[in-house]
Parts: C-alpha cells; sequence; structure tokens
C-alpha cells in the first residue's frame, strides 16, 4: 500500500507542476485543430481530393494561430486556470516553471551566417530566438516553445499536402468521376507511362 500512496503523491506532484499545466494548455490548442482533420479523414467515403479546402484550411489556421494574440489569448486561459486552482505562475521562479531542464545549453541558438544572404519561404522561429531563452520572463519562454510546435506542424503538413500532391489528388477524384477536363493534370501526368495519347 505504501507503494500506490507513494505513486499517488508522484502523480500528483506532476499533475501540479506549472510545466506541466501549461504543457497540456499548448497541447489542447493545438489537438483541437488537429482533430477535425483527423475526424475527416477517418471518414469511409473522404478522399484526399474531397479534403483538399479542409487541409488548406488548417494550414492557414495554424499560421494565423502563430500570432501574438492568440498566444495572449492562452496564455490568459492558462493564468486563469492556474488562479481558480490557487496557484500562480509569476510568483514560480524554479526553473522547473520556466521549463527549464538542468542540463539546458550554455548559448543560445543562432542562424547560420552563411544562410543570411537566403530567402526563406517557411517559417523558422528566427525572430523568437532573440528572446532570451534563459530569461525571466515565463511568458516568452513558453511563446517560443508554442510558436516551435506550431512551425513544426506547418513545416510537416506542407511537406505531406504539398500543393502538386492535393492537385494530384483533385485530378484523381475529377478521373473517377470521368470529369477529364479536371482530371488533365492526372492524365498529362501519367500518359507517357500508361501510353496514352491525344
Amino acid at each position: 500500500m505504501n507503494r500506490d500512496v507513494s505513486q499517488a503523491i508522484g502523480i500528483l506532484s506532476t499533475i501540479e507542476s506549472t510545466k506541466f499545466i501549461i504543457n497540456l494548455f499548448i497541447l489542447e490548442e493545438v489537438l483541437q485543430l488537429a482533430n477535425i482533420l483527423s475526424t475527416k479523414f477517418q471518414q469511409k467515403s473522404v478522399t484526399l481530393g474531397k479534403t483538399v479546402n479542409l487541409i488548406e484550411g488548417m494550414i492557414d489556421t495554424f499560421e494565423q494561430n502563430r500570432s501574438n494574440t492568440t498566444w495572449t489569448e492562452l496564455w490568459t486561459k492558462i493564468n486563469e486556470f492556474m488562479k481558480e486552482n490557487g496557484m500562480s505562475i509569476e510568483s514560480s521562479n524554479d526553473a522547473e516553471s520556466r521549463g527549464l531542464s538542468p542540463s539546458r545549453p550554455k548559448r543560445l541558438r543562432k542562424e547560420p551566417y552563411h544562410l543570411n544572404t537566403y530567402v526563406v519561404t517557411c517559417t523558422t522561429s528566427a525572430e523568437t530566438e532573440q528572446i532570451s531563452t534563459f530569461d525571466n520572463d515565463i511568458k516568452n519562454i513558453w511563446k517560443v516553445k508554442y510558436f516551435n510546435i506550431l512551425d513544426a506542424i506547418m513545416i510537416n503538413m506542407k511537406k505531406r499536402f504539398s500543393p502538386e500532391s492535393l492537385q494530384m489528388a483533385m485530378a484523381i477524384d475529377s478521373f473517377t468521376k470521368l470529369n477529364f477536363d479536371k482530371s488533365s493534370f492526372f492524365i498529362d501526368n501519367y500518359k507517357v507511362t500508361i501510353r496514352i495519347f491525344k
């Protein structure tokens, strides 16, 4: 019985930690959006071509959520939850509340010098790296982490659902409906392979 009590105390202290609560709110915010697409993909009659608008809308929503306004709204919800439960983020100055581990790096990460002359076409969080991840501003530290999560999701979604693959999916849907005008991208792409000539 003592072992069960010690496990329960350990779980309780983890759940009551500031780091756990902030991570929980961030993941809830992100996963609620991702769940919409996941639920749609689980339907039996769905095809990738039918979900193109939803996918593009989801990527746009993640990009819009990567803003100071959205982060401030989320941070306010976190603070309200903490106050309702007798906790405070600001009063906690330990490394755990800032989400830092004892084995953190000594230097800030910087953008490589040889990339300074290149045009960046996707979000890299470079603008958020100017904020010291070791300063005392807990809100900015967690904002950087929130933006990094959104960046990772957007980069992977854009890679997995590239404009070409979405265009191909819509063309295949049109091809299965025998709409040859809208399926020309699919036909043109594979006409040499399957020896179709006009």
